[in-house]
């Protein structure tokens, strides 16, 4: 009875319903971060809520990367390599973080998502200007919540051109299974197929400076 209750819970897994491959950020808000993350989600609410000054952007959605993901049938891949690999072993960990990783960049970009990300890319070149490059930041499902934090596991790439858009999109995807956050989530009991990487797609900006801030004490 335990077996069959653990291979039930194990079997479920959370279904992307909004279908979109493409959202603007100016569509983003809250309500919105089951399809683009809970990162790109808040930057919508900065931007469309409170009406402050955010850089004009897309999200390539969870859609998206389960078309992704599915297209080039990884899943199933990917949940053979762990279940032979010895979770317990760092060195084995390492070099399955690197083949999927690797595994993940040779995929191929579906057809009609290629088609909608070069569209998105258009569209907002057409506002902000030819020469517009793209920072292309990481927003997983699952990385900001209460009891958890993935800040720092997932890769950004900045300066991206249009040249070289689809090849950042994937080494974003593949970040997921750096080898901190393979760990991390392996300690943490994520499943691995529950966590979409949506990325998010913003102009970059001429910045005389950068920095962060806290809005509770730390």
């Amino acid at each position: 009875n335990i077996q069959q209750h653990i291979d039930r819970l194990l079997s479920q897994k959370k279904s992307v319903e909004d279908e979109r491959l493409i959202l603007p950020l100016d569509a983003v808000n809250k309500e919105t971060a089951d399809l683009v993350g809970s990162k790109m989600a808040n930057l919508g609410e900065i931007k469309n809520r409170l009406q402050i000054n955010v850089p004009k952007g897309f999200i390539i959605t969870a859609a998206a990367y389960e078309k992704f993901i599915r297209e080039n049938d990884l899943q199933t891949e990917i949940n053979r390599r762990f279940q032979s690999a010895d979770v317990d072993n760092m060195e084995r960990l390492y070099s399955l973080s690197s083949e999927i990783q690797q595994l993940i960049i040779s995929s191929g970009i579906p057809e009609d998502l290629a088609v909608s990300i070069m569209q998105a890319w258009k569209h907002l070149t057409s506002e902000t200007g030819d020469r517009t490059t793209l920072a292309l930041r990481s927003s997983a499902l699952g990385e900001d919540r209460p009891e958890s934090s993935f800040a720092g596991q997932y890769r950004s790439e900045l300066n991206v051109s249009i040249e070289s858009i689809f090849h950042a999109y994937k080494e974003v995807i593949a970040s997921k299974y750096s080898l901190q956050a393979v760990t991390y989530r392996l300690n943490r009991g994520f499943k691995d197929e529950d966590i979409s990487m949506c990325v998010g797609c913003m102009a970059m900006v001429d910045a005389v400076a950068g920095g962060v801030m806290y809005s509770r004490n730390p």
